[in-house]
């Protein structure tokens, strides 16, 4: 070896060996300075880091941009993407669009693959430049291929777009992003899964990446998982976990899930009711578009279930008024004044819905025009919209159809027309139409006598809640009318139409707790629900409540209190019982039961006014 090349190793050596016995006595934070003189970029890199973490001083942001700059202009990429992002947020540095753009693409040609994804979305959206798909995919290729999840979602959702979609790679970016957790791949094969769209249908791996999806933060996920977990007949623990996953996701801005919780929050369902609440969901969820919450706030407004906090609070300071002259003109003012306010947002609302085709939407519109309100009254144009919703599969406007054929309202009187859109309302799952349908059945009314369909029909009915028919399938298992009599069963319809606050059902569950048929027989509790029945006005409720009353089953005995009642009653017992009180009756007793009398009628129309 020539002499100069000796020397000059022999420098080396030297300088190798000092630097180590440097580094030996440096603690790490000095030894990654000196690499970082020296041009090590990861050094450099890490050496910014730390000097431009949180609270840092001026001088020490100042230096470590600076060392971020010297490790970029060395080639590192993942300070030519920090460099990107800092210019791009204006975080400790003036934000600069163009150079954070000039330093993202650097970093991407450098191979950073999150830079890369970056560049892919942007072109891929048009975000600050010009959309351009082929190069979008080219880059998101480029950051899929090195396994960048996010990247390999959106490879995925490109591919299985435009005019030559490719399903089957679509897929097979959408399972490797899942196979990383990226909650929206997790969500969007839940979808496929579940409809069978490219892969194998398969509902329980469907359910198992959904709830997956959602546990990760997926918003929409959270949304379709707790809407799932909400269905009609759900109680307990599994509603509650229905309104925990719908939270998340509204509060994540989801507005699916903001308007299917506000659909709770508004029936109290799973949750203490608050209409305030569910007007905010549902407003939220509005203004990003979503047709159903549009079409909902439509309809509150339209139902005058919506007041103005401004209006609210000038009506309160006009009642705390009093008397004064014009106070009570001026509330009539404003109560007009909110009324043509909700009319006018009630027709906003709904028709951005039903330009989405929203069906609900139709029929709100249908009675605004019927009634006139939020300008002239137009019934053709009414008809026109319910027709509308009703073809679009309405439940209610295709029993609303009905109907009007039935009754000849705008339309010429055509039973055959009736009972085709009653068949098509009850088929939509309308609860009140599979009433009216099994009622039908029942009668023989323009459809065959079938005991089995119209017990059919008013079991579907009943399944949904509707008191009705859950009081006459009571009916039907007390009698045995087409199924098995059956006492327990019948108590059990009428236990949950008398829940609902069924006059009818009310007084029916009585008779089983005063006889003890089926349950433990209780005076108190057939009595309560006796009075509970009476204070509705039903007139054999309020004979049997008299006969409580007159001889202490369940309640104490008061012949005044019995004689108020029978008096109330239509019922043909009630007649002779009083007559017979009247007559045991003192002219002392007698004023105290005409004076409860009219205590009670008092009671009763507070009720009615209230209720």
């Amino acid at each position: 070896m020539p002499m100069r090349s000796l020397r000059k190793a022999s420098l080396c050596t030297a300088w190798l060996a000092v630097t180590t016995l440097v580094f030996a006595g440096c603690d790490e934070a000095t030894r990654a300075s000196v690499r970082a003189r020296i041009g090590d970029h990861e050094a450099q890199l890490a050496l910014a880091e730390r000097l431009l973490a949180p609270g840092a001083s001026p001088e020490d942001a100042s230096a470590g941009l600076s060392w971020l700059e010297r490790a970029a202009d060395g080639g590192s990429a993942r300070a030519q993407a920090r460099l990107a992002h800092l210019y791009a947020t204006g975080e400790g540095v003036p934000k600069d669009a163009e150079r954070a753009q000039s330093w993202l693409r650097r970093a991407a040609e450098s191979g950073d693959a999150e830079s890369q994804a970056a560049i892919g979305m942007q072109l891929r959206k048009g975000d600050g430049v010009a959309a351009n798909l082929a190069e979008a995919e080219r880059w998101l290729r480029a950051a899929a291929e090195q396994g960048y999840g996010p990247a390999q979602l959106e490879l995925a959702l490109l591919t299985r777009e435009g005019d030559a979609p490719k399903p089957e790679e679509s897929v097979k970016w959408l399972e490797r992003a899942a196979e990383q957790q990226v909650p929206r791949a997790e969500y969007e094969l839940s979808l496929l899964a579940a409809a069978g769209n490219g892969v194998a249908k398969d509902e329980k791996r469907a359910a198992e990446l959904l709830r997956r999806a959602a546990e990760h933060g997926d918003a929409a996920a959270q949304g379709a998982l707790g809407e799932a977990l909400a269905v009609p007949d759900a109680t307990g623990s599994m509603l509650a976990e229905a309104v925990q996953w719908l939270r998340k996701g509204a509060d994540q801005g989801d507005a699916r899930a903001q308007a299917v919780l506000a659909r709770l929050l508004e029936s109290g369902r799973g949750v203490v009711a608050d209409v305030g609440e569910a007007m905010r969901l549902y407003r939220a969820a509005a203004e990003q578009g979503l047709a159903m919450a549009q079409g909902r706030l439509g309809a509150l407004y339209a139902e005058g279930k919506v007041t103005d906090p401004e209006f609210a609070n000038r009506i309160t300071i006009a009642n705390a008024a009093g008397n004064l002259a014009g106070s009570s003109q001026n509330i009539e003012k404003l109560y007009a004044e909110q009324h043509a306010q909700n009319d006018r947002e009630a027709l906003r609302w709904s028709r951005l819905a039903a330009d989405q085709g929203y069906a609900p939407a139709y029929a709100t519109l249908a009675m605004l025009a019927e009634s006139g309100r939020g300008g002239a009254a137009d019934p053709a144009e009414a008809l026109r919209l319910v027709k509308l919703a009703a073809e679009a599969g309405h439940g209610p406007s295709q029993l609303e159809l009905s109907g009007r054929y039935e009754e000849g309202r705008g339309v010429p009187r055509d039973e055959a027309e009736a009972l085709k859109w009653l068949q098509r309302a009850a088929e939509s799952g309308d609860p009140i139409a599979q009433a009216e349908l099994g009622q039908r059945y029942a009668g023989a009314r323009g459809v065959p006598f079938d005991p089995a369909l119209a017990t059919e029909w008013m079991r579907k009915s009943a399944s949904q809640g509707f008191a009705p028919a859950q009081f006459v399938l009571g009916n039907i298992y007390l009698k045995g009318a087409g199924v098995p009599q059956s006492d327990a069963a019948a108590v059990h319809w009428y236990q949950l139409a008398a829940d609902q606050g069924l006059a009818a059902a009310q007084a029916s569950l009585a008779v089983f707790y005063f006889e003890g048929r089926s349950v433990k027989k209780d005076e108190s509790i057939a009595a309560s629900w006796l009075l509970k029945a009476a204070e509705q006005g039903e007139p054999k409720a309020q004979a049997r409540y008299g006969i409580a009353c007159a001889r202490g089953e369940g309640v104490r005995r008061d012949p005044i209190e019995a004689w108020a009642w029978f008096s109330l009653s239509t019922d043909e017992r009630s007649a002779q019982w009083r007559n017979e009180l009247t007559q045991a009756f003192t002219p002392k007793q007698r004023a105290r039961a005409e004076a409860r009398l009219a205590e009670l009628k008092q009671e009763l129309a507070k009720r009615a006014k209230a209720g």
